[in-house]
């Protein structure tokens, strides 16, 4: 089976609570399959507070380019290890990798940024232990050659390949 495309949407806390109704019809219109929203100030804090799930990438990008043109005046929280969409930052997008290119099926499917990090993370420690002279790049090349566009944070060729 293939992965999930994310949108993020991430207003400011303050810039949520507006915008929401618009939101949430935009994401109907454009055929998200649900959307969560964070519970409480913890959640509402979050930079992914707001987080839309699309069958395909056609449909994440026709409602974020609905979503651009509507909060174009929203000021913008940002997510890490996202690819942004916007210059902003208010809207960015992400894929759950296939169950087939995760390390540990036991704990379920793993989101596009947890598999990132601990890619990142398991990456870093081989550098350490190998000696290597850049550990960050070393980090970087191995995450592309596991299939991430390390420039943009994007699935490159393992979005093509998991792809439904």
């Amino acid at each position: 089976a293939g992965g999930c495309y994310k949108l993020y949407v991430s207003p400011l806390p303050r810039e949520l609570s507006p915008a929401l109704e618009s939101i949430a019809a935009s994401l109907h219109r454009h055929g998200a399959t649900e959307f969560k929203v964070g519970a409480g100030s913890t959640g509402l804090l979050r930079p992914d507070k707001l987080v839309a799930y699309f069958a395909s990438f056609d449909l994440l990008a026709a409602a974020a380019a609905d979503l651009e043109r509507r909060l174009a005046d929203r000021l913008a929280q940002g997510v890490p290890f996202t690819a942004p969409i916007d210059r902003a930052g208010l809207l960015s997008w992400g894929f759950d990798p296939p169950l087939e290119a995760q390390s540990a099926l036991w704990r379920g499917r793993e989101s596009w940024r947890f598999w990132i990090c601990n890619r990142l993370a398991r990456a870093l420690l081989d550098a350490h232990r190998d000696g290597a002279a850049v550990p960050g790049r070393f980090a970087l090349t191995r995450l592309g050659l596991e299939g991430v566009e390390t420039a943009t944070w994007t699935p490159g060729s393992l979005r093509r390949e998991g792809a439904a």
